[in-house]
């Protein structure tokens, strides 16, 4: 009976040094890419080959992107990491969300990730088929151009891609012009104009 009471005393601690000693074994495996994440990250993948792209805040500011061309326990390899926006035109610690659309094939046909400027307007960076990156100047359909302000400290951020070109993005934030719900921010494909609308009421 003491044998048994001492066994069932041991075993968590047992299996808890097993299960600790896989956790390091995983972290070490070769093909590990090692990085440093500060800020919050966001994700998207294709449908042609699981492909992902990753965008994250690193310790120097600004958004950089990793690009995988699978699934991690598919065997994926890194392809890529490296900054997309600089520092001076991202908020530190901005929230960071992100949304795609596909061809019909599956693969990544635009990608838009949106996020907050130092001065807490609502920005983009955008990837197409046709045009390749995008932002600031250089990307007159960003919202980034529209200045919508973002309450000071607000981290809520989200977006939604749609097939219906009257509201092809939305974009959920906290607008100074309405601190007390939600603005979305919506791209018109039809006429690339950006407007705002709040939450309505029930």
């Amino acid at each position: 009976m003491f044998f048994n009471k001492l066994f069932f005393a041991i075993l968590p601690f047992f299996l808890a040094g097993s299960q600790a000693q896989l956790v390091p074994n995983a972290a070490r495996a070769s093909n590990l890419h090692p990085v440093s994440i500060v800020g919050d990250a966001t994700a998207v993948a294709n449908e042609l080959n699981h492909g992902t792209r990753i965008y994250y805040q690193p310790p120097g500011g600004g958004i950089s992107q990793i690009c995988t061309n699978e699934a991690f326990a598919a065997g994926g390899d890194t392809t890529c990491d490296a900054s997309v926006v600089p520092s001076q035109y991202v908020l530190p610690g901005t929230p960071i969300v992100a949304t795609t659309a596909l061809t019909n094939g599956g693969a990544f046909d635009e990608i838009h990730v949106f996020f907050l400027s130092p001065d807490y307007i609502l920005s983009e960076w955008r990837w197409t088929s046709a045009g390749g990156p995008r932002f600031g100047d250089g990307c007159p359909n960003c919202v980034t151009h529209s200045a919508f302000g973002a309450v000071n400290g607000s981290e809520v951020l989200y977006a939604i891609q749609s097939s219906r070109p009257a509201t092809k993005l939305r974009v959920g934030f906290v607008s100074v012009a309405s601190p007390t719900t939600i603005t979305e921010a919506t791209w018109n494909f039809n006429t690339n104009v950006w407007s705002l609308a709040v939450l309505p009421d029930m």
